[in-house]
């Protein structure tokens, strides 16, 4: 799960716009009222439920009218704070190949 970070600039206006959130442990919640769409895959931090969730998830993500960017929430860098490190890294690979590998960090331009 090691891949170059990249850097994400966005706008305000293209979060709010475009970009879809999916969270897991409520890690981005601040963030929920500045996206186009919203939804963590378990706010309480359970892997089991990221799991189970994961690809219903994504597929919704995908077909929301106006959505260019599904952005997620780092879950592999929560595995010291699991109760199952070993299913917590199952899902966070299962993102990495949804997302083909690109890993990137975001920040938020004021305008």
């Amino acid at each position: 799960l090691n891949s170059p970070s990249n850097l994400l600039s966005l706008s305000k206006q293209d979060l709010r716009t475009s970009c879809v959130i999916i969270d897991y442990n409520s890690t981005l919640s601040h963030l929920r009222d500045q996206v186009l769409e919203y939804r963590d895959l378990s706010p309480t931090g359970l892997p089991a439920e990221a799991a189970h969730v994961l690809f219903d998830t994504l597929r919704w993500a995908e077909a929301l009218p106006g959505a260019r960017r599904v952005l997620l929430a780092s879950i592999s860098s929560q595995t010291n704070n699991s109760v199952d490190p070993g299913v917590t890294l199952g899902v966070a690979d299962r993102i990495y190949r949804a997302a083909s590998g690109v890993i990137v960090d975001l920040f938020c331009l004021e305008s």
